[in-house]
């Protein structure tokens, strides 16, 4: 290669991250907690569905994901 004319770019798929998000992170779903749970997400960051917590904690309600302002990022 050439390194005047040509360059190494690191690209990322990161739509298969976010489908395989659990599973790149290693995150292991094995049980439930049924007690009192609190998410924190920054404002900028990926929103993840209520859904997605209650597999691993059912009684989650909406009012228990608190927003931090101006917190988090955005992965285009």
């Amino acid at each position: 290669m050439d390194s005047d004319t040509e360059k190494i770019e690191w690209r990322v798929n990161v739509q298969a991250i976010k489908k395989n998000y659990f599973e790149v992170i290693g995150y292991e779903n094995d049980g439930l907690y049924e007690g009192i749970v609190m998410v924190l997400q920054g404002e900028k960051s990926h929103r993840w569905d209520i859904g997605i917590f209650k597999k691993n904690f059912p009684n989650i309600q909406l009012e228990d994901i608190k927003i931090i302002e101006k917190a988090g990022k955005i992965f285009l």
